[in-house]
């Protein structure tokens, strides 16, 4: 059976299958309730949000990505 839809994509660029996985895991899995309630009303707890998140995608994308040919 052949691949199709979505799931080619993503097998043929796995940098971006990469920081989907990096932001599903920043964003929900490794962020606290506490910043995950208060991120829309305190602008402490959103710049930790935006961090949290920011951080591990800069990582990949520094280390993990090809660089572009001239």
């Amino acid at each position: 059976m052949p691949i199709t839809g979505l799931s080619h994509y993503l097998i043929q660029n796995p940098t971006l299958t990469l920081l989907l996985i990096c932001h599903f895991l920043s964003d929900f899995q490794l962020q606290n309730q506490t910043v995950a309630d208060r991120k829309n009303t305190g602008r402490k707890y959103l710049m930790i949000h935006l961090f949290g998140v920011a951080f591990p995608l800069i990582l990949v994308t520094c280390f993990f990505t090809k660089p572009l040919d001239d």
